[in-house]
């Protein structure tokens, strides 16, 4: 198996061979994530466990502080939870070209990501990575992604309000 982080352009390949693990949030990419994964072997690490319920997948909670990916540190713990749960594959749900730390982002985790395999631990998958918002919300239209679980902080200004926001109208969906 190649690295699935490097492979994000291949989307919607499906996932990696063996079990894998999802860093699921409550945004609209993690509800992605969720459908692309169904009918693999999964399990959801999470503060939240509404879409592994949704998805009857196994649930590890995960405490708020290990929800932000761009500190070295809560990736490293987040993968060893993967590890810990017989995971060959850890996707996090980074997406979307138009939020500015996407690529300072993508290229943190694409460095952390040998590190990670050479230590025993889960290779890193962002399959969403070079995804416009439009295609996210067609996505989650595809993959049937129970729209109502996701949510993005609520100020209705950020990159990821404004996102949600354009991928849910371009999808149709009624907000």
């Amino acid at each position: 198996m190649g690295n699935p982080f490097t492979e994000v352009g291949s989307w919607p390949a499906p996932p990696p061979a063996g079990r894998g693990a999802l860093w699921l949030g409550e945004g609209l990419a993690s509800g992605i994530l969720a459908g692309w994964a169904t009918g693999s072997d999964w399990v959801a690490l999470s503060a939240h466990g509404e879409l592994a319920a949704h998805y009857g997948r196994p649930f590890i909670a995960l405490p708020g502080g290990l929800m932000g990916f761009d500190d070295p540190g809560a990736i490293l713990a987040v993968a060893r939870q993967a590890h810990e749960a017989g995971a060959a594959w850890l996707a996090v749900p980074l997406a979307g070209p138009d939020e500015s730390e996407g690529l300072p982002l993508a290229l943190k985790l694409a460095e952390l990501d040998p590190v990670l395999v050479a230590w025993g631990l889960p290779a890193l998958a962002a399959p969403l990575l070079r995804r416009g918002w439009r295609e996210l919300g067609r996505l989650g239209v595809a993959y049937d992604v129970p729209f109502a679980l996701t949510q993005d902080c609520g100020c209705g200004a950020c990159p990821t309000c404004a996102g949600r926001s354009r991928a849910l109208v371009a999808a149709g969906v009624p907000r």
